[in-house]
C-alpha cells in the first residue's frame, strides 16, 4: 500500500491533493506532495524489500521506521490547525492513521513466532 502511494504522490500530486482540498494545489505543494511520495516509495520498497530477504528482524526494522514516519505525520497533522485551519488538521492527522494500523498489524505479525516459520517458507 505504501508504494502504491508513494507512486500515486509522485506521479500525480495534484489529484492526490485534490482529494482531500478539493481545490488545485499551488505547485509549491505539489512539489512537496512528490517529496512525501519519495519518502513512502522508499519506506515501501525497504519493507518489501526486508521481508524477502526472509529475515524478520530486518521487517520488523522498515515497518518501524514506517510506524515512526507515520506517527510523526500525525503529530504534526494534530499541530497544524493555527496554520492549515482545522478541517485541514482533521483531514492531516486522520489520513495516516491507516497506515499506523496496518504498521502496528505488520510488527504484531512479524513478532508472532509463525512469522519465522513463514518467512522461511515463502517461495
Amino acid at each position: 500500500m505504501r508504494l502504491a502511494v508513494g507512486v500515486a504522490m509522485i506521479a500525480a500530486p495534484s489529484s492526490v491533493i485534490r482529494l482531500g482540498s478539493g481545490e488545485t494545489p499551488p505547485g509549491d505543494m505539489a512539489l512537496m506532495t512528490r517529496t512525501v511520495g519519495v519518502r513512502d516509495l522508499v519506506l515501501g520498497i525497504g519493507t518489501v524489500w526486508s521481508c524477502r530477504s526472509r529475515s524478520t528482524s530486518d521487517g520488523r526494522r522498515w515497518v518501524a521506521l514506517g510506524l515512526c514516519s507515520d506517527l510523526l505525520d500525525v503529530t504534526i497533522g494534530v499541530n497544524s490547525a493555527k496554520t492549515v485551519g482545522k478541517r485541514g488538521a482533521l483531514i492531516a492527522a486522520l489520513a495516516p492513521m491507516p497506515f499506523v494500523a496496518l504498521d502496528l498489524a505488520a510488527l504484531a505479525t512479524l513478532k508472532s513466532p509463525t512469522s519465522q516459520h513463514y518467512l522461511t517458507t515463502m517461495p
